[in-house]
C-alpha cells in the first residue's frame, strides 16, 4: 500500500475511524456531550 492509500482526506472521515474518534474525545465537552447523544439517538 503506498502512502497516498493510507491517508483518507478529512471529509472521508468518520467517528468510527480511530483517528477521528480520538480526535474528538480529546476535548471534554464533545467527550462528554458525544455519548449523550448517541444514548439519546438510540431510546
Amino acid at each position: 500500500m503506498e502512502m497516498q492509500e493510507a491517508i483518507k482526506a478529512w471529509e472521508e472521515l468518520k467517528i468510527k475511524d480511530d483517528f477521528m474518534f480520538a480526535k474528538v474525545m480529546r476535548g471534554k465537552k464533545l467527550c462528554k456531550k458525544l455519548p449523550e447523544r448517541l444514548a439519546h439517538r438510540n431510546r
